[in-house]
């Protein structure tokens, strides 16, 4: 009973077609609850591609704002802990101007698979809720070392993306809005995080409220890649700002 449409449908796709007319027998506690129709399956599992294509972000495909709130929203009223983590790239627009829209897309690109790949399919969730912007709703118990692996591989595989020129000289020079030259750092990540306890937040707009200062702090630091835990409202005992110490490689 508490299998995932995701799981039930890879099962399924699994079996040989001639024993799919049988549907299958649902039990909860390794006890006999009742059956399920392959037919109906396909129609729930069906009805979910076409929820999540509709919400999802058109770049990436990753789960919207709409999905995104829903997921936040189930694990507060089921009163679960978990970390979120708002990401945010730093200095993208100068990038764009000194590179092109198409460079910088390939950035947000590399981003989402970069989060992807260091969540995990099961206990983790990655959303893309617009422009530069990601979260990462994390269950796993090391979410310290893979918001880390984040940072550092961001760092590491966005280098072919300046010239050798940019690279020596860690940014470029663009003209801001008063018109007058104005060197760019490199774009780098930065990402406020808060791990939740159970009813610390009454809803999503309060959570994420809150992700605004920690994500603010994170931004205003300088090097690699970093975050900042809200160590007010988390439990671990970390470091308030936790920066990668490694250049961009």
């Amino acid at each position: 009973a508490g299998t995932s449409l995701r799981e039930m449908s890879d099962a399924i796709s699994s079996l040989d077609d001639r024993l799919m007319v049988d549907g299958f027998i649902v039990t909860r506690g390794g006890e006999y609850f009742g059956t399920g129709r392959s037919t109906d399956l396909l129609k729930a599992v069906s009805d979910l591609q076409v929820h999540s294509a509709r919400y999802a972000n058109p770049l990436t495909l990753l789960p919207g704002n709409v999905p995104t709130d829903q997921h936040l929203d189930a694990l507060l009223h089921e009163g679960r802990e978990f970390v979120v983590v708002a990401w945010d790239i730093d200095h993208f627009k100068p990038f764009n101007d000194v590179y092109g829209y198409a460079a910088g897309d390939d950035i947000i690109k590399l981003c989402a698979q970069i989060l992807q790949t260091a969540a995990d399919p099961v206990l983790d969730f990655v959303g893309h809720i617009g422009g530069d912007d990601f979260v990462m709703v994390l269950g796993s118990p090391d979410w310290t070392a893979r918001i880390t692996r984040v940072c550092r591989e961001f760092d590491r595989q966005i280098r072919p993306f300046f010239s050798a020129e940019h690279q020596a000289l860690g940014g470029y020079v663009t003209l801001n809005r008063q018109n007058q030259e104005s060197f760019n750092p490199l774009p780098t990540l930065s990402a406020g995080v808060i791990q939740v306890q159970p009813g610390a937040f009454d809803s999503v707009r309060a959570l994420s409220a809150a992700l605004t200062e920690p994500k603010h702090v994170a931004k205003c630091g300088t090097g690699p890649s970093r975050y900042f835990v809200d160590r007010r409202r988390s439990s671990a005992a970390i470091p308030d700002m936790a920066p990668l110490l490694e250049s961009a490689g």
